[in-house]
């Protein structure tokens, strides 16, 4: 086998670091450091000496890039990035520690922490403004006038007869509830206008017209509770 360079044109300290190290090198070339260091003269003791050294060296090369690598950090702007993609750095550098890298394993794991923190504070905000947006809004359809909004979708003829209508059904379920000895109240909200049907439930069920907004049923199971809406008439 030929080797290039060829193991005769090498240096001694080449062959030697060949001879001693076999398992960085083919075995045949080792066979062929170790025969032309025979023929150069080069002694077991010489090597050995030039060896530790070299392992000497090695240790303290070794030790300082240890101590480098204890202190390395990512750097501001790299775990400020970590931290805004947490889920990704959950995946990678799992062997920063193993590797002697001590302060960027700790960097990782806090660069994950606050972006897990910064991620549920967010989702906490959003929930907060969400509720607050829905209030709002739920505050502005209960405050605005249900006729200006009818006025806007119906005729001033059709509003007029769902009143009516309204009103009808109203009569209807008092006199099929008082055949029943069932006592009728009606919960009517507050921009109810009184008009003559109104007055005819009055005297059907005297004291059950309540202006009363959205209030639940309560009572005994002898009592039924309906809602009518009736609508403001245009003034003249």
């Amino acid at each position: 086998m030929e080797f290039n360079p060829p193991i005769q044109s090498r240096s001694t300290t080449e062959l030697i670091k060949i001879a001693n190290y076999p398992e960085d090198w083919n075995p045949l070339a080792v066979k062929f450091a170790k025969n032309e260091l025979a023929e150069r003269g080069v002694s077991t003791e010489e090597q050995r000496i030039k060896v530790e050294a070299w392992d000497r060296q090695a240790k303290i090369e070794h030790y300082k890039e240890l101590q480098r690598r204890a202190v390395e950090s990512f750097g501001i702007l790299n775990l400020i990035w970590m931290a805004l993609r947490w889920p990704k750095t959950v995946l990678s550098d799992w062997s920063l520690k193993k590797e002697g890298y001590h302060r960027k394993h700790k960097e990782r794991l806090y660069a994950i922490g606050a972006g897990l923190l910064c991620t549920l504070a967010f989702i906490t905000w959003l929930k907060h403004e969400s509720k607050i947006s829905q209030q709002k809004w739920r505050n502005k359809v209960n405050s605005q006038d249900i006729y200006e909004w009818e006025k806007s979708q119906y005729t001033e003829e059709e509003i007029v007869n769902f009143r009516k209508e309204a009103i009808e059904q109203a009569i209807i379920l008092i006199q099929e509830n008082e055949a029943k000895g069932i006592t009728t109240f009606l919960v009517m909200d507050n921009d109810t206008l009184s008009n003559l049907k109104v007055e005819t439930l009055k005297e059907l069920s005297p004291g059950s017209v309540k202006d009363i907004i959205f209030q639940d049923p309560v009572g005994s199971s002898s009592t039924a509770w309906i809602i009518i809406k009736t609508f403001k008439q245009k003034s003249t």
